[in-house]
């Protein structure tokens, strides 16, 4: 591991001034001095000067264990671009979703309250998408820490991320920070990423394999760390985000605490051009799509693509292959490698033609209408927020530009 504020380091943290860096910070522990009581924590004058400056000039994220509302409270007045909770489970604009896990979480406090309650220095903190289980007050946290993995051993859904001196429970499939970083690249667009924790929850965020530069920074030295590079102590996180901070300064002219600038991308558009700057933002959407796609294999054992073809077959069917090729705009051969998978998993069934022989129609199976039901997680959830968010002027605008581009598309060169 290397001192990121040492003598030779200079080039490194250089680099971070450049065009479309992203900046993800963890809270406890990097923005805020870790505390014996985690309602009393918050940031110093000093770093909330720091990190208004930040967001101005840099997309920024605060990536959090703690729920996403209360890190928005712990950062009223800095208007950072994402804050996400709960070890990368909540997202902004997707405070309605995921129902299953929230009932989950409520199934675990009611388990371990009984379970727990004769353990002092125990305590139960309840988050929308997550659980965590405190002992930093416990007298002997060794035998807390014994009494607690016991407690949680037949617990249903839970995926397990240990703290310090904090066992937190989180829904299988709601990822972590380094998914959670991964998916904040995508969004951003980012073509390098500074990355700062202190937590052992952090490390999966350090270990992450991201398709750009990385700089992976722990608050603290850890032999066992998969963190590339170090800071001493919390208070150098406010003097290395000042640093770069004065680098993107007076590489852009700058003036101290003068007006925000526009983000990264637009700089980059203007160099680029309208035609490979609107590219790049078609390869974001196809990155984002796959990327919540996976996510909904992981979660949901179907695709994104998958569970589409069985929301037109339930909205349409019943419905022919061909047409249902026309609808999805995709090629016949597509359209029966899809129908094959989803046969055979009993998603979707072939009925005969009444009207010809020989072809069939295709209808829901016996546990397509579970696929069909899906909200949270899923594509079409994400792009309902988005549509939600965007006025009628704004998707009637699009619509039209993506029509454009893609009878260009399927024009003959």
């Amino acid at each position: 591991m290397s001192d990121l504020l040492s003598t030779g380091m200079e080039a490194e943290v250089a680099a971070l001034a450049r065009p479309g860096t992203l900046i993800v910070l963890d809270f406890d522990g990097t923005l805020a001095p870790i505390v014996g009581d985690r309602n009393a924590a918050g940031m110093s004058g000093h770093t909330r000067a720091v990190l208004r400056r930040l967001a101005g000039l840099y997309p920024v994220a605060v990536l959090s264990g703690r729920a996403a509302e209360d890190v928005q409270r712990r950062l009223e007045g800095i208007d950072v671009r994402w804050v996400v909770g709960s070890h990368g489970a909540e997202w902004p604009g997707e405070g309605r979703e995921h129902r299953a896990w929230r009932s989950l979480v409520s199934g675990w406090r009611s388990s371990l309250e009984g379970r727990l309650a004769s353990v002092k220095g125990v305590e139960l903190e309840v988050k929308p998408l997550s659980l965590a289980v405190h002992f930093r007050q416990s007298a002997d946290p060794d035998g807390a820490a014994e009494l607690i993995h016991a407690a949680i051993q037949d617990l249903q859904g839970v995926a397990v991320v240990l703290g310090k001196k904090v066992v937190n429970l989180l829904p299988e499939g709601a990822g972590d920070k380094g998914t959670a970083l991964q998916r904040l690249v995508g969004l951003s667009r980012a073509e390098r990423v500074l990355f700062i924790g202190d937590d052992v929850t952090d490390e999966a965020a350090f270990g992450i394999k991201l398709d750009i530069p990385a700089v992976m920074v722990r608050v603290g030295r850890s032999a066992k760390s998969l963190a590339r590079e170090w800071l001493r102590r919390r208070s150098d996180v406010d003097v290395l985000l000042d640093r770069v901070c004065k680098l993107r300064e007076t590489a852009g002219h700058i003036a101290p605490g003068g007006p925000p600038q526009g983000p990264d991308v637009d700089v980059e558009a203007e160099r680029l051009g309208p035609a490979l700057a609107f590219m790049k933002d078609l390869w974001a959407l196809e990155q984002g799509l796959n990327q919540r796609s996976k996510a909904m294999l992981g979660r949901h054992e179907v695709t994104g693509p998958q569970r589409l073809v069985v929301r037109v077959v339930g909205r349409l069917g019943p419905i022919s292959p061909a047409q249902l090729a026309r609808v999805l705009h995709l090629h016949p051969s597509s359209v029966t490698r899809l129908i094959r998978r989803l046969e055979k998993r009993s998603f979707i069934r072939r009925t005969p033609h009444a009207s010809h022989r020989g072809r069939f129609l295709l209808s829901l199976g016996p546990r397509g209408g579970r696929v069909e039901r899906l909200d949270a997680g899923t594509v079409e959830s994400a792009v309902r927020a988005a549509l939600k968010a965007a006025g009628p002027e704004d998707i009637a605008a699009t619509k039209r530009v993506l029509e454009l581009v893609t009878s260009r598309l399927a024009a003959k060169p």
